[in-house]
């Protein structure tokens, strides 16, 4: 399953419920469970982000989703495409050899 890392900060409205922030992280997680994503690893971060995830999804339509649940529970993100090694050795291979164009 393609794998995502996910940079979050708290929009107003998450700054305004900070205090509820064990709810809000336990609705995510009941909300990514129902969509099958699988949250993999995840931090409270310093500096420009507060929130770091990473994730695997079965697709960028049940990735997209889970993300308009954070939105709604006072979330910005970035979101990323991650690669493991083996995949990204196997784009890297895929490369095709190409002659430069004569000048």
């Amino acid at each position: 399953m393609p794998k995502y890392l996910l940079l979050v900060t708290q929009a107003e409205k998450g700054k305004a419920s900070m205090r509820l922030g064990p709810d809000r992280v336990q609705r995510a997680h009941r909300a990514a469970e129902m969509l099958d994503v699988k949250i993999l690893n995840d931090w409270m971060l310093q500096g420009e982000y507060d929130l770091g995830a990473y994730v695997e999804a079965p697709s960028d339509e049940a990735l997209s989703t889970w993300l308009v649940v954070l939105g709604e529970i006072g979330n910005r993100f970035n979101v990323h495409r991650a690669f493991e090694p083996d995949e990204y050795k196997a784009i890297l291979q895929a490369v095709p050899d190409i002659e430069p164009a004569p000048r």
